[in-house]
């Protein structure tokens, strides 16, 4: 197997897994409208599926050397936002978090992203949603929430190298960003 196969091959593993994620984000939405509240489990199930995607997407595309974009791998971010944001509009479907908090909390997350034009605090503003499902686990269905809570510490382990690197761009971002609102 040739070096280029197999550079394409992990980038159509990389696509195939960011696709997945859209197609779990549908998914979501739907059982927002047809479950409710009963469909929590699956949908916490979905979710962990789908971050556990957006983790192995990243190290296939990062880890093979494939330099070419794709569509998928360009809009990656805006594929996070909308399993984000699928999963928020769950939670506030079937009841688990409040429409009027949810949308104070959604626009000053905007108003926030807008004005400091920061990945970190891009990333600070979108925890909340993230961390609801598996927060809601922990007391909604206990197991599932200590699947979660070991799915993190396996993907911090198993990432830790490039959680260094984030971590420092991150900060250089925010950094630079204050620079520009102070001159």
């Amino acid at each position: 197997m040739g070096k280029a196969y197999r550079a394409n091959w992990y980038r159509v593993a990389a696509d195939s897994l960011t696709g997945l994620r859209l197609i779990i984000a549908g998914i979501i939405l739907i059982l927002a409208k047809t479950e409710g509240s009963e469909g929590f489990t699956s949908v916490s199930l979905l979710c962990l599926l789908g971050w556990t995607a957006d983790s192995l997407d990243g190290h296939f595309a990062r880890q093979h050397g494939f330099s070419g974009n794709t569509w998928l791998s360009k809009n990656d971010r805006t594929v996070d936002l909308i399993m984000i944001l699928a999963s928020w509009v769950y939670l506030v479907m079937a009841g688990f978090v409040a429409k009027w908090l949810a949308w104070t909390y959604t626009i000053g997350a905007t108003l926030a992203g807008l004005y400091f034009h920061s990945k970190l605090v891009l990333l600070i503003v979108e925890s909340l949603p993230v961390l609801a499902i598996p927060i809601i686990s922990l007391s909604y269905v206990p197991n599932l929430g200590y699947a979660w809570i070991l799915w993190a510490m396996i993907i911090t382990v198993l990432d830790r190298k490039r959680l260094k690197i984030r971590i420092e761009i991150l900060l250089e971002d925010f950094s630079h960003s204050r620079q520009k609102r102070v001159v």
